[in-house]
């Protein structure tokens, strides 16, 4: 993936400010089952929203922050994997 791409969409999904997801997350289950890491290019906007840390930006409460804070850090996780010329 091109440098300059990734952090196009890095620094977009850092600027969102409003909830638009009601509280939602995905958990690292249903990352797996959709499989991100094998399509970065449709799902870097989603892993990108998630690592940046959006409830936190936004002061949100999850319902499971467990669960939430390993989703944050799973989708960091897979960022920093991938490979950019």
């Amino acid at each position: 993936m091109k440098e300059s791409a990734f952090y196009d969409v890095i620094d977009k999904m850092e600027e969102i400010d409003v909830d638009t997801t009601k509280g939602y997350y995905p958990t690292i289950a249903d990352l797996e089952e959709y499989k991100v890491e094998q399509d970065i290019d449709l799902f870097l906007p989603i892993l990108a929203y998630y690592a940046s840390d959006p409830f936190k930006r936004m002061n949100i409460k999850p319902d499971n922050p467990n669960e939430y804070k390993a989703t944050v850090k799973y989708c960091k996780d897979v960022l920093s994997r991938i490979k950019l010329t």
